[in-house]
């Protein structure tokens, strides 16, 4: 079942961020902090369009146009900031878990109103008439209106067309990207970390540049200097790209982590209205979760060091019971899966059933789906070890805090990612064996609905099929009574499809297990023979390969 790894999926945005409210009589008030970023404010002339975030109908990305901050309000309005896009992945924008969305443009507006090449200082040609060759030439160009031409065409072009990811490498844009970063213009600045964070979009070569370039110390240098929101938004959108890349995860636990948990997270964790000096857009707060989330799936001996960072834990967990407390379940940050004390400290909140129960509220009124796979992630976490700690944590979820309804119906949904998710969690539990019973009357039905539906363009789900084949079968064999009740003829003719089937890797395996167990098990064998179904379909030379090597290999 293993530990939880936080899928491609999209996301559904449905946000009421509020104004948040001081809950506890907390270290961190909030205060002034010498060594983080600084507070955050848009600069105007950044701003003096004061359009909004919307978005194209693109598959992967968006484009941006932003709001200048209140000052006074930490809200994220529904219609202003991102629209729902919980449909289709083909026909709206689902940004990754794992990665920040592309942006494709940013406002450049100058003092003035003028047109693009106006706009651009007059350097040659308009932003559409160069080349990607002539724009990364443009990056080191001694005039600024050239870099930014050439920084904001790149921009463009990677936001929709992957080759040219590829082409600026070769040219060397991604060094001179780097270096623009560390100039004094605040525009530049913007506009280079927006190209960066394109080109290192679901592109690992150059996640790879951008780190031998140095990159990650100029733009944690950056973070920590600028006050300018919207150049925040884009360093801490590239960095949620950058930590999707497993070789950059060390470095970016020992160098980032620190800055983003006592100059992001921290603040907004603990922001109250009269902290106004000290806001923290919600936005970066978003992104900066986002990459917490794919740092948190590294090693273990990186999660430790996660576990360690000064305040990082409380902080998540007084976030999420704040939005409890108010009633706002689908805010987006809630996607982070946040690590019998009454009042539990850093690591403690781990194993506290007080954060069991936000999970499992989160779960039952939350209607944002990446929100309910980060808390069954969180789950799956805490019951995947044979521990007594983790068998501990199995039976609060079901037999305390009654769980189980809600985990259960989660084994339906039409999210591949989340259903893998909640089907891995129940597989974590199955393996208690005082939880058995119970389960298989709760998840046997939706499992064998799952099972019963496999078609051939589920290959896909291969692995959430074979965990619910080996579910199966531990729970009818804990309480065959039950069982009984499920065997169908098109559950038999499912899994027979399945264990012949070369494409369903480790379904087939676990799928040809079943079959020849349900044949050897007395009460389910003589079901199956009421119904006239032949000993040759759950005894022959697939299945009883499969039987033998996972005897062998003690996977059942």
């Amino acid at each position: 079942m293993g530990r939880y790894k936080i899928l491609t999926t999209g996301r559904s945005v449905s946000v009421r961020n509020t104004v948040r409210t001081q809950t506890q009589n907390s270290l961190w008030n909030a205060q002034s902090l010498s060594n983080g970023i600084r507070p955050s404010g848009s600069d105007p002339a950044l701003n003096s369009a004061g359009g909004t975030i919307t978005h194209q109908t693109k598959a992967r990305s968006a484009t941006v146009r932003y709001n200048r901050p209140s000052g006074q309000s930490m809200r994220l309005l529904e219609n202003n900031l991102l629209t729902n896009t919980s449909q289709s992945q083909v026909a709206s924008i689902k940004p990754s878990l794992n990665q920040s969305q592309t942006v494709r443009r940013v406002n450049t507006t100058m003092k003035k109103k003028q047109d693009d090449h106006e706009a651009l200082g007059g350097a040659e040609g308009s932003i559409t008439d160069i080349t990607l060759e002539e724009a990364v030439e443009y990056l080191s160009h001694s005039d600024i209106s050239h870099q930014l031409c050439g920084a904001s065409f790149i921009q463009h072009q990677t936001f929709t067309d992957d080759k040219a990811k590829q082409e600026v490498w070769r040219l060397g844009g991604i060094p001179a990207l780097i270096s623009l970063l560390k100039g004094d213009d605040q525009q530049l600045q913007q506009v280079s970390a927006a190209a960066l964070r394109n080109l290192v979009y679901k592109d690992s070569s150059n996640k790879i540049e951008v780190d031998r370039c140095e990159g990650v110390d100029a733009i944690l240098t950056l973070l920590r200097d600028t006050n300018v929101t919207e150049t925040q938004k884009q360093l801490t959108g590239l960095l949620w790209n950058l930590s999707s890349a497993d070789a950059l995860k060390p470095e970016l636990i020992t160098n980032a982590l620190p800055l983003l948990t006592e100059s992001i997270v921290v603040p907004y964790s603990f922001w109250t209205d009269s902290n106004t000096s000290k806001h923290i857009d919600p936005e970066v707060f978003c992104n900066t979760t986002g990459c917490l989330r794919n740092l948190s799936c590294a090693s273990e001996s990186e999660r430790s060091s996660m576990r360690s960072c000064p305040q990082l834990i409380d902080s998540l967990m007084t976030y999420i019971q704040t939005l409890m407390d108010r009633g706002d379940p689908d805010d987006k940050e809630l996607n982070f899966p946040a690590m019998e004390q009454k009042e539990p400290k850093g690591v403690d909140w781990l194993y506290n059933q007080k954060s069991l129960q936000l999970y499992l509220s989160l779960l039952r009124f939350s209607q944002n789906e990446a929100t309910l796979e980060a808390c069954c992630g969180a789950l799956q976490n805490l019951t995947a070890s044979k521990s007594s700690l983790s068998t501990l944590m199995s039976q609060n979820i079901i037999q305390k805090l009654n769980g189980l309804p809600v985990i259960s119906s989660l084994l339906k949904s039409g999210n591949a990612g989340l259903q893998k998710t909640a089907m891995s969690l129940v597989g974590n539990m199955s393996r208690v064996s005082s939880l058995r019973n119970t389960m298989a009357k709760e998840v046997l039905p939706n499992i064998v609905t799952t099972v019963s539906a496999v078609t051939p363009k589920m290959v896909e789900s291969d692995s959430t099929i074979a965990t619910a084949c080996r579910v199966m079968h531990t729970l009818m064999l804990a309480d065959p009574d039950t069982g009984k009740k499920m065997i169908s003829t098109k559950l038999i003719d499912s899994l027979t499809y399945l264990s012949t089937n070369i494409s369903f890797e480790t379904a087939r395996k676990a799928a040809a297990y079943l079959l020849y167990n349900m044949w050897g098990q007395k009460d389910i064998h003589s079901v199956l023979k009421k119904q006239g179904m032949d000993k040759d379909t759950f005894i022959n030379d697939v299945t009883a390969v499969a039987y033998q090597e996972a005897t062998r290999n003690k996977r059942y």
